[in-house]
């Protein structure tokens, strides 16, 4: 049996970490409240496509300015970063309902072979 990629064991230990993320993310969704809320990373859902030999990634981040994004690409794995700050005001409010995160968001993609950085 051939493996299609040599064996790397920070890239299997960081794949193992999104996948329990993953899986605190739906136990979150069943339970009701924000585990690990605050600093944790958030994990923005993605989508990723080859059309046309090239290749696509898309990353859902609604309400961060673009200027905050950094994304970078070293040998295979591709990064992608943001932030969403909450705003800090001096008008003292009574939240009914607080759902949206805030934090640093994190993505690692491992690219096919095939792409050149």
């Amino acid at each position: 049996m051939a493996f299609s990629r040599p064996w790397a064991p920070f890239r299997e230990m960081e794949e193992f970490r999104h996948t329990v993320d993953d899986m605190l993310e739906h136990l979150r969704g069943k339970i009701g409240y924000p585990l690990g809320s605050g600093s944790s990373a958030l994990r923005p859902p993605i989508e990723s496509f080859v059309e046309e030999g090239n290749l696509t990634v898309r990353v859902e981040l609604p309400g961060i300015d673009p200027k905050d994004i950094t994304v970078n690409v070293v040998g295979d794995m591709l990064t992608i970063r943001a932030s969403r700050q909450e705003a800090h005001e001096t008008k003292k409010r009574d939240f009914l309902h607080r759902e949206f995160r805030y934090g640093s968001i994190e993505r690692l993609i491992t690219l096919p072979q095939s792409v050149k950085a």
